[in-house]
């Protein structure tokens, strides 16, 4: 179902994959990045459960997966929603991709 809607809904124009920050993303998440970005989308990697590493953990995590997506730093958010960390800037992220396609 997921794979059907990134690849022939029409009216998508993001993608937010969401990936546990405590392991290393799998086939089904590459073949939705790959997917995404073939159709030229927006794609925002977001490394929920922040909370359930310790600080000195994360970084090393968040590096993993931005390596692993090949989008940069730029295209990743950390988030927890037990802590709130993250939430409000992905929030403004996602007004912020709303607020473009109004413009255009």
């Amino acid at each position: 179902l997921v794979f059907g809607t990134v690849s022939g809904r029409s009216g998508l124009r993001g993608l937010l994959l969401l990936v546990d920050i405590r392991r290393k993303p799998g086939d089904q998440e590459r073949a939705l990045l790959d997917s995404a970005t073939r159709r030229g989308l927006r794609v925002q990697v977001v490394a929920t459960k922040a909370d359930q590493l310790p600080r000195h953990k994360r970084k090393p995590a968040v590096e993993a997966i931005e390596r692993w997506s090949g989008l940069g730093r730029h295209a990743t958010s950390v988030v927890s929603v037990k802590s709130g960390d993250g939430v409000d800037a992905l929030r403004e992220l996602i007004l912020s991709w709303a607020e473009a396609e109004e413009e255009a």
